[in-house]
């Protein structure tokens, strides 16, 4: 098991302290009909993820229904261009199993999620930064599956002290924020700003570095 880099956590401290991620409500989360979640296998953090699947929709007085699509990487796998398991077709095998859950199961609500420490990314090089930038990607292109879906951001982080905590991100603010400050204090890790588009759904910008890593290469 890997441990928070000490980079990661102020990342999270930042994004905290500015109110990009948030300690999650479940009366807003909508889980009543169930949950699709996209999320890594990582079974030193799977119970308490569940564990708090549970506590938030039972404090909203439903019952969980959680259908799991798990793989290495969680939903970084759906971002174009991904620097996770290149040219092996997994994104659109993920893809094909939301659209399969979703028929199956009658739910609606998907959570495209990462976790820090993540060892996926750190055998890539990837700092939390560069996971959120792919977690942001990810998002239009499982809201394609079916736009009337709604897809939560989450972010799962596993202290250095041992507690754990799940939180919300918004991609609109996520992305406003770069705009404003994260372009400014995290831009150096990217070979091209991820966000130079004006339209906060745009496709972000591919660079000419390390085709595996490109463009969130350190």
């Amino acid at each position: 098991m890997g441990h928070l880099s000490p980079f990661d956590q102020g990342v999270v401290e930042t994004l905290r302290d500015r109110k990009i991620i948030e300690d999650e409500d479940g009366g807003k989360l909508h889980f009543d009909n169930g949950v699709i979640a996209i999320r890594c296998p990582d079974g030193d953090q799977m119970l308490d993820r569940i564990q708090h699947d549970c506590e938030v929709t039972q404090a909203a007085g439903g019952r969980l229904r959680l259908h799991l699509i798990t793989h290495h990487g969680g939903c970084m796998v759906v971002a174009p261009d991904s620097p996770l398991y290149p040219g092996m077709g997994i994104d659109e095998y993920v893809l094909a199993q939301i659209r399969e859950a979703e028929a199956l199961k009658k739910i609606h609500t998907i959570t495209a999620e990462v976790h820090a420490p993540c060892g996926k990314a750190q055998s890539l090089g990837l700092t939390l930064v560069h996971q959120i930038v792919l977690q942001m990607a990810a998002k239009p292109r499982i809201k394609a599956v079916d736009p009337t879906n709604k897809v939560i951001c989450r972010i799962h982080v596993n202290y250095p002290d041992g507690h754990k905590r799940t939180y919300f991100i918004s991609r609109a603010k996520w992305i406003a924020y770069w705009k404003v400050e994260g372009q400014q204090k995290w831009g150096h890790l990217f070979p091209v700003d991820p966000y130079k588009e004006d339209s906060p759904n745009a496709p972000i910008a591919m660079g000419d570095g390390d085709p595996l890593l490109r463009p969130y290469a350190t």
